[in-house]
């Protein structure tokens, strides 16, 4: 077995993980100067060419850990069904659906799965841990409307598998009215090519990496963002940011008070202008 510990925070996710083996019968392991902070262990075997994988959250104080019990199995079996509210020319086959780490930083091993022609699909061999749904190759005006797992709205907190425990089915629906911003991005009353147009979140939903928007201005300043889902967000111009800064809640709440509040509903068409953050300027 390999054992990872991962950092959870997301502001420390550059760091290479800690890593050892297992390398007794007795299955004990040891992962030596570990720095206080919350982490995610990650204990995978390869197996005849399948793999198990099992996560525990790990918090580590200003003391040793001792005596952690994880269990690896081969996962569960997770199934679910894909429907589209709005056209239905739209091809459900040519989707990928995914679960992936809830917290960010978290190495990906589940592979994607497609759905059937009825929109069924499978997942197995999910391993212990905590995942989102995510679905791909969306259509520029679809957007990911709710996703059910017994019942239970999952889109705002996540799923979590425990132990080999049923979790149900998932009932997950896409939507092709998403909500479409465009305008136009000024510096000194004059279109600005090339600058990043970032829609974000309300503070509430930050941590939901699916609702984000991005893209480039052209060269007369215009931007276009498309399959927004419904909720209240920000708008931010940047004339240079690092790729995906923006996804941290840190990073936006210095330049809080220069995003533009947009609400978005379904199938809203907004036109917006919004000025030039200049990140050389002082903060």
């Amino acid at each position: 077995a390999m054992v990872l510990l991962i950092p959870r925070d997301g502001g420390v996710s550059f760091m290479m993980p800690a890593s050892t083996f297992v390398n007794n019968s007795q299955g004990s392991f040891e992962v030596k100067g570990v720095s206080p902070g919350s982490y995610e262990l990650t204990v995978s075997i390869d197996e005849g060419g399948r793999r198990h994988v099992t996560r525990e959250p790990v918090d580590v104080a200003d003391s040793d850990v001792t005596g952690l019990l994880v269990t690896v199995g081969p996962g569960i079996t997770l199934s679910g069904r894909l429907r589209v509210e709005g056209s239905s020319s739209l091809d459900v086959q040519s989707l990928q659906v995914m679960l992936w780490p809830r917290e960010e930083g978290i190495i990906i091993d589940m592979a994607p799965t497609s759905p059937k022609a009825d929109g069924s699909f499978v997942f197995t061999g999910v391993g212990d841990g905590d995942y989102r749904l995510r679905v791909s190759e969306l259509p520029p005006d679809c957007y990911l409307k709710s996703a059910r797992l017994a019942g239970e709205d999952i889109l705002a907190d996540g799923l979590t598998v425990r132990h080999q425990q049923p979790c149900g089915t998932l009932d997950v629906v896409l939507s092709t009215a998403g909500g479409q911003v465009e305008g136009v991005v000024l510096h000194e009353q004059q279109p600005f090519s090339g600058a990043t147009v970032v829609l974000g979140p309300d503070a509430s939903d930050r941590n939901r990496s699916d609702l984000y928007k991005s893209t480039s201005t052209d060269q007369y300043g215009r931007f276009v963002l498309q399959g927004i889902s419904p909720g209240d967000y920000k708008l931010f111009a940047w004339d240079k940011v690092e790729s995906g800064a923006y996804q941290n809640a840190d990073f936006l709440q210095r330049f809080e008070d220069r995003g533009k509040s947009v609400r978005v509903e379904e199938g809203s068409r907004l036109n917006e202008q919004l000025e030039l953050i200049v990140t050389s300027e002082p903060q």
